[in-house]
């Protein structure tokens, strides 16, 4: 407008109304105004300050996002619903994934570390290394470790003393069980391969004495990474290996696909750790739910968020194992399972 009545101040339209009103009412909305953005403010920086106050878990995983490991996070993620947490309110996930590659795993867990978590997950022996190298102060819950003790990461399993603890396997006691259930399975073979990584030799002898005790020839081969694995399978073959244990290790776990491929092409009868190998065609596995145990860790990491000290809390082992079977492997193989095996297996996968 060419005159001064009525003409609005666009950006200002609180000011700008306020010029018609009279000198107290006009005082009185400036006033309400500016104590509405001063409220504002003060709620803002209360979120700001309520979310810095969250607490970080951080969690370390050997694979990759799309497979066991993204599986293991979401067991973990339910565990902690299942105990009344709601991620975002309660507390932040800091997640990074060694897709594999546990050369990776010393610079993913200084990085884990330099967040500031209030507490990591994760599992294997080579992580908790990793992670203990970081920090010996940041609490450490290992959802899934075989010989914490022989790995220099506890004192003792029922009071570890530092600042990691979790869930503990007896990889012996369960080697010795897959090895016996291979035996029944392939009742006449005489050489078998023993694969190992050369990183995690806790149990090999174990699995080399369990085997010879009941009438293999054993043949340890070894591989400590991924580029590895095709040169222990060759040396299977020119060993005439005619049955396969895979022996635990995060390694194997992350290369499954590959492992379990390269047992097909060998046409070896192979029995793993982990139902995970099998779902991706292997042929047996005995031991236990890992994707369970992620969930048994929220428990850790609850009683860890509430104050409790890492080193007073016992390790615990699995409760539960189980025992799968795919059988359209072992048609493939030319495998006929005994029906004892098949009584016990707690799943079939089908033909």
């Amino acid at each position: 407008m060419s005159g001064g009545r009525g003409r609005v101040v666009v950006g200002l339209p609180v000011l700008a109304r306020c010029r018609s009103a009279g000198p107290s009412r006009q005082r009185r909305r400036i006033l309400l105004a500016a104590g509405a953005t001063i409220l504002l403010g003060r709620t803002h920086a209360a979120e700001a300050q309520l979310a810095d106050a969250r607490p970080v878990v951080g969690v370390l995983l050997n694979g990759a996002a799309a497979g066991s490991s993204g599986l293991n996070l979401d067991a973990l993620r339910a565990g902690l619903r299942d105990l009344g947490y709601v991620e975002g309110r309660h507390f932040s996930f800091a997640v990074r994934f060694a897709e594999g590659d546990l050369t990776r795993l010393p610079a993913l867990a200084a990085a884990l570390v330099a967040l500031g978590p209030a507490v990591i997950v994760s599992a294997g022996p080579q992580a908790g290394r990793a992670l203990k190298r970081a920090s010996t102060t940041v609490p450490i819950v290992l959802a899934i470790v075989g010989d914490p003790v022989e790995a220099g990461l506890v004192a003792t399993l029922a009071h570890p003393g530092g600042n990691v603890t979790g869930l503990v396997l007896q990889n012996a006691e369960l080697t010795s069980k897959r090895l016996q259930l291979l035996r029944e399975l392939v009742p006449d073979a005489q050489r078998i391969a023993v694969l190992a990584d050369e990183s995690m030799r806790a149990g090999v002898s174990e699995a080399l004495n369990v085997a010879a005790s009941l009438g293999f020839s054993p043949r340890l081969r070894s591989a400590s990474r991924a580029a590895d694995l095709g040169a222990a399978f060759q040396a299977m073959r020119r060993d005439g290996a005619q049955a396969l244990i895979v022996l635990a290790s995060p390694m194997f776990e992350a290369q499954r696909l590959a492992v379990v491929k390269m047992a097909a092409e060998a046409g070896l009868p192979a029995t793993y750790e982990a139902r995970s190998f099998v779902d991706a065609g292997g042929l047996m596995s005995y031991g236990p739910n890992f994707e369970q145990m992620y969930r048994e860790a929220a428990r850790y990491v609850d009683k860890l968020l509430k104050g409790v000290r890492a080193g007073d809390l016992p390790m615990e082992q699995p409760t539960r194992v189980e025992l799968v079977i795919n059988r359209r492997t072992a048609k493939a193989l030319g495998l006929s399972v005994p029906r004892s095996l098949l009584l016990r297996a707690d799943q079939l996968l089908p033909e």
